[in-house]
């Protein structure tokens, strides 16, 4: 069985009135006994493999750094 990290952020711009919240899953799946990572942002959901793992990872850790999370 897999794990799942869950984010909840608000997206917001310069207009207080605008704002946004975004559900973000980021986890690990087993699909024919092979480990996979995916990020789903709202309804789009990206599976990974080994070779984009490395990828993935470096992404995700930059886009919590700008959100604030890590």
């Amino acid at each position: 069985m897999g794990t799942t990290t869950y984010f909840e952020n608000i997206i917001h711009d310069d207009n207080p009135k605008s704002v946004e919240t975004i559900d973000v899953e980021a986890g690990t799946t087993s699909y024919l006994g092979h480990q996979q990572m995916f990020l789903r942002v709202g309804e789009k959901k990206l599976i990974l493999d080994e070779k984009t793992e490395k990828e993935f990872l470096d992404a995700f850790h930059r886009i919590g750094h700008y959100l604030g999370h890590y």
